[in-house]
């Protein structure tokens, strides 16, 4: 069994580079999205739409103290 160095994938017998999708990077053998950007259902990297009242982790948002995610995607107040 063989593997590919980082930075690369197994494709049909070969190794061939990773590509960073646009508002991402390689890291290791996988690609990840920027901060503020999240994989969309086609794996782009899009912006986040982040509601009032929500400060953005990683690739998530998570509401501020104080307020709780609501249903609809908003941060309500407590």
């Amino acid at each position: 069994s063989w593997t590919c160095n980082l930075g690369y994938q197994k494709n049909e017998g070969a190794c061939i580079p990773l590509v960073a999708p646009a508002n991402g990077y390689v890291q290791g053998n996988e690609t990840k999205c920027f901060a503020g950007f999240a994989r969309d259902e086609t794996g782009a990297c899009r912006r986040l739409v982040v509601p009032a009242n929500a400060t953005v982790r990683n690739n998530r948002w998570t509401c501020n103290p104080g307020f709780v995610r609501s249903e609809d995607d908003a941060c309500k107040k407590i």
